[in-house]
């Protein structure tokens, strides 16, 4: 049970992880969006001006922090199941936000939004799993 569920959260990592690094990237490149076929309207009831700042957050905080969530799971620390929850609340947190700021939503909203839901779910069961074999 520990082993595929470190599987599932390794592959639920990579895949959140690596989609924000290459959207933040794009849209910190490009803020205009065009490379990821965002219409700059989608910002229209946001504080900002393009998707510059969006896409820096969320290169930090979904895509890096991500990754580095994901190198603790591959490497067994001894806090990667916290980091898991942590990440899967940044991940949840992130995508309510942004329906809440372009008022609208995608099935990739859900998508992302039920992974977050998952990683918080695994990491805890990893712990409560970690904890009984201490």
């Amino acid at each position: 049970m520990k082993q595929f569920l470190r599987i599932v959260t390794t592959a639920l990592l990579l895949f959140s992880a690596g989609g924000a690094i290459y959207g933040g990237l794009k849209l910190v490149m490009f803020p205009d969006g065009s490379t990821l076929h965002l219409s700059p309207a989608l910002l229209q009831h946001s504080m900002f001006p393009d998707y510059f700042i969006p896409g820096l957050l969320l290169l930090i905080f979904v895509g890096f922090l991500g990754l580095w969530t994901l190198v603790n799971v591959l490497c067994g620390s001894k806090l990667y199941c916290l980091f898991v929850m942590l990440q899967g609340g940044v991940l949840f947190s992130w995508i309510i936000i942004q329906m809440l700021i372009i008022q609208t939503t995608s099935f990739f909203h859900y998508l992302l939004g039920s992974i977050g839901l998952v990683l918080v779910l695994n990491g805890y069961i990893l712990n409560q799993l970690e904890a009984s074999h201490e």
